[in-house]
Order: C-alpha cells, then structure tokens, then sequence
C-alpha cells in the first residue's frame, strides 16, 4: 500500500492547477463581512465575563473541494462545545469528529479540538452573529496504515468562523455557521464546514463565575 504522504504529494499537484470554488469566495466574503461588522460593535461587547455558559451540538459538512477531498470522502461531521461571554465577545471551547473515507487508501478519523474567540453582534431581539477566530490541534489517526509511526499525526490548525444564532426559548437557540480551518501537517490540510445545530444557554452558578474569576 502506498503511503498517504506519497498520495498527499502526488495529488497536491492537482489542486494547485484547480481554481477557488464558488464556496470558497462566498464563504471568504460571509467571514470578511462578519469581522468587519465585529469591528464596529466590539465597544458594545463589553460585559460581565463568564456571566453564561453554553452547550451546543452541531452537525458539519466538508464542502471544500480540494488535494484531501479528492482522495477521501469527508462526509458529515459531529461538533459539541461550550461557550461563555468573556471580557469582550465570547470564547469557546469545541471538538469536531470526522471520518474521511476513500476506496484507494485507508480511511482517516480525525478529532479537532480547539479554541475560538470572537465578539458578539446583536442584530435585534433574537438575533446574534458571531464571527470568530480559533486556534487548536487536527489529530488525524490513520486506520490501516501499515507503518507505525505514520498511523498518528498531530497538527497545529487555525480557524476563522462566521454565524448566526436565532433565539426560539429563553435558554435555547438554533445556530447556524460556517468554518474555514487549515491544518499544518506535512502536507497542508484546508477544510471549509457549514454548519447548523442547537445551543443550550444558562445562567453560570456563583461557585464557577468565582472560580473563572
């Protein structure tokens, strides 16, 4: 079997002759309007840290078309997290499972896990968006590799992100967005997720909020 840093290489040749996708421009334009408007509303985001907690759960598809998805199939994605205003905007905690599946080559599961901040803008009552930045690691474990040490890699990975959440309950939300993520593996990774999913939101307990604190 050949390697997947051989195929990595070989294929990349492929996607540098391939141009930007009408998803990628589209979502590069929703990301850069949303930070641009963040911008402007950062004065208004100051507010009384770790004042919430929320808990969401997303359902993600890949929808880049480049080097990695011409080899594996990336399929839906499962994203959890939890999240709290902070001192301006919010920062986040998450992780995202994927399983990459190809007819060619093993198929590959990978865990990203990571931090994100990014103010809050109101639009209404009900309505926020929240465009963000994140930082983590893309662990990717490869299922059938028969070399040992090339069954794991572990990788920085940035992110920008861009969404909205519209408010249906007092505690609850309906959250839909979109994330641009690259991967530094030996052979650079670009994901492009769309999103939607529901968020839980409570009032933080004394005991956590001094605790934050």
């Amino acid at each position: 079997m050949q390697s997947v840093y051989l195929i990595a290489t070989r294929c990349s040749a492929i996607a540098r002759r391939s141009g930007r996708s009408v998803w990628s421009r589209a979502i590069a334009l929703i990301l850069l309007s949303a930070f641009t408007a963040s911008v402007i509303a950062l004065p208004a985001n100051a507010q009384d840290a770790f004042s919430r907690i929320g808990f969401g759960a997303d359902i993600a598809k890949d929808v880049r078309h480049a080097d990695f998805q011409k080899i594996w199939s990336t399929g839906l994605a499962a994203d959890v997290y939890a999240e709290t205003p902070f001192y301006l905007g919010q920062v986040r905690i998450a992780a995202r499972y994927l399983h990459a599946v190809s007819t060619s080559v093993t198929d590959i599961r990978t865990l990203h896990v990571r931090a994100s901040w990014g103010p809050v803008v109101p639009l209404g009552n009900r309505v926020v968006v929240t465009p963000a930045v994140s930082v983590g690691n893309l662990l990717m474990s490869f299922q059938d590799e028969p070399v040992s040490f090339r069954r794991q890699e572990s990788e920085l990975a940035f992110g920008a992100s861009a969404g909205f959440a519209v408010r249906i309950s007092d505690n609850l939300s309906w959250v839909v967005s979109t994330e641009f993520v690259h991967a530094f593996t030996s052979r650079p990774v670009d994901f492009t997720f769309v999103s939607s999913g529901i968020k839980y939101e409570l009032h933080s307990p004394d005991w956590l909020r001094r605790f934050l604190d």
